[in-house]
């Protein structure tokens, strides 16, 4: 006799017989279900042609065509928006960028033709590298230039003919006179006394470096200096210096000239020939060479520099270093003229 569970005899498992009721055959009802599940997902796929194109791609393609994609906007898609921001980067590209995006080409189902179309536009990972690269060196030359042209400024490789030990002299009775300071460097019990004025001849004579202090200082924003060359010369450049806001005390350089004049003279009362106009910017290097234009022709014994204005400083404005360069002439001075020196006369000059 077969054994029967009580629990299934009091649900109605067996007939009167005592045979199972129940058949196994009828669990292929939930089989039946699972297939329309499926099938309803196929249809909605079908009706879909968007997801249709997309579950066509094979499954082991995707990963390649989302890592070549990534890859090439890592790269290439920082320099890419930095060049757009800045609006030195002007080329077919950018054109191409969206045409790229949006246009459906059969690259979808082929990863290579993918990766060609990426390398094309934004350029390989080893192209991007070889670019940055090649920026950074870029940048390190023009810094090194910048360093060099601070302690070697083109004004070193010009010869300068307003140099006092070369024969070059300071015409006091033409230029503006010196800045009296209030206070005064000799005191006697406490009584002012004497101060020295400082000579314009400092401008001419080669000091280097540029310590603060060490200048001539003549009253406001408007002045005058002129110089005896000691040889007949055509200009072809002028050298304006002051000191570096970095070392300056005040961290400001605003008794530095703003705008000046340079004009020449065949001899002292002759017509002045304008040589020209120059701004000396505050925020450069500290010694600036300004060239004088080729029709500026002439030959000069004198220069005359006219300072215009300054850069805010309202007692004084102070002159460090004025050099003249240009070719020396064998023109003669007119007849009156005071004599100057032939450039014989300075062996060591030679």
């Amino acid at each position: 006799m077969l054994r029967r569970s009580s629990r299934l005899q009091a649900s109605g498992y067996y007939d009167t017989d005592g045979n199972p009721v129940v058949s196994y055959k009828e669990i292929l009802k939930r089989v039946f279900k699972r297939r329309i599940f499926f099938r309803r997902r196929d249809s909605i796929s079908y009706r879909n042609g968007a997801m249709q194109g997309y579950m066509s791609v094979p499954f082991q393609s995707r990963p390649k065509i989302f890592l070549y994609a990534l890859l090439g906007l890592l790269c290439c898609g920082l320099p890419f928006l930095l060049r757009t921001l800045t609006g030195s980067y002007l080329d077919p590209i950018p054109s191409k960028l969206p045409f790229f995006i949006s246009t459906p080409t059969n690259s979808s189902t082929d990863p290579n033709a993918l990766e060609s179309s990426i390398i094309e536009i934004h350029g390989s990972p080893t192209q991007c590298k070889h670019m940055w690269q090649q920026k950074e060196l870029q940048d390190e030359l023009l810094r090194l230039k910048k360093k060099i042209m601070t302690l070697f400024p083109e004004a070193d490789s010009l010869p300068n003919f307003a140099l006092e030990t070369l024969g070059a002299r300071v015409v006091h009775s033409w230029t503006s006179k010196s800045y009296q300071t209030p206070e005064p460097y000799l005191t006697i019990l406490g009584i002012p006394i004497w101060r020295s004025p400082v000579s314009a001849s400092v401008v001419i004579q080669g000091h280097s470096p540029l310590l603060p202090g060490r200048c001539w200082p003549f009253s406001g924003g408007q002045g005058h200096l002129v110089i005896a060359l000691p040889y007949t010369i055509t200009v072809s450049h002028v050298t304006l210096s002051h000191i570096s806001n970095k070392i300056s005390p005040s961290s400001t350089i605003n008794a530095a000239p703003k705008v000046f004049s340079i004009y020449g003279m065949e001899y002292l009362g002759s017509d002045e020939s304008r040589l020209g106009t120059f701004l000396y910017d505050q925020d450069g290097d500290p010694v600036q060479t300004f060239r004088i234009s080729d029709n500026k022709s002439g030959a000069f014994n004198y220069i005359r520099l006219q300072i215009e204005s300054n850069w805010g400083h309202p007692d004084y404005t102070c002159l460090y270093n004025f050099r003249v360069h240009g070719r020396w002439t064998n023109k003669n001075t007119k007849e009156g003229d005071s004599k100057l020196k032939s450039p014989n006369s300075y062996i060591c000059g030679r």
